[in-house]
């Protein structure tokens, strides 16, 4: 008995670029079946799945990357932005007790001067002690002054 004749190709993608792999001969039916299964699975295992592990380790990189540059950028629109912003009242409105201090930074900027003492006293207006102050215990919002 006479097998059929066969044509196996192979496609396979390795580091972007692609081969082409050709094979004639003669062959049974049911093996056909076989190879082409395992056709398929060669090439997931082995061309694929080390291609799409490099492109998440490469994209783990770059979202590092993209973190990094948002947080600085972040930062420095803080530090521009927080100069003047303790003279805002409707800021000084937000503040509420046990708020924790890296909130109070957040929203008021950072302080022209801080004394620590029994408390902590954070000071906003540049020579004035009379206002636009507050005050922490342990890190939490005790109290607070409005700017005049």
């Amino acid at each position: 008995m006479e097998r059929p004749p066969f044509l196996l190709i192979l496609l396979s993608k390795h580091r972007n670029n692609l081969f082409l792999f050709f094979r004639q001969g003669n062959i049974s039916g049911g093996l056909v079946n076989s190879l082409k299964i395992l056709q398929v699975s060669f090439i997931s295992l082995l061309c694929v799945a080390p291609l799409q592990a490099d492109d998440v380790q490469q994209m783990k990189r770059q979202i590092t990357d993209l973190e990094k540059r948002v947080a600085a950028l972040e930062q420095q629109l803080t530090d521009v932005g927080a100069k003047d912003r303790w003279k805002d009242r409707l800021l000084w409105q937000r503040i509420k007790k046990e708020m924790p201090a890296s909130d109070v930074r957040k929203l008021l900027g950072k302080p022209a001067r801080v004394q620590e003492q029994i408390f902590d006293t954070w000071y906003y207006h540049p020579t004035s002690k009379l206002h636009s102050y507050v005050w922490f215990d342990e890190g939490r919002v005790l109290g607070w002054e409005l700017p005049e």
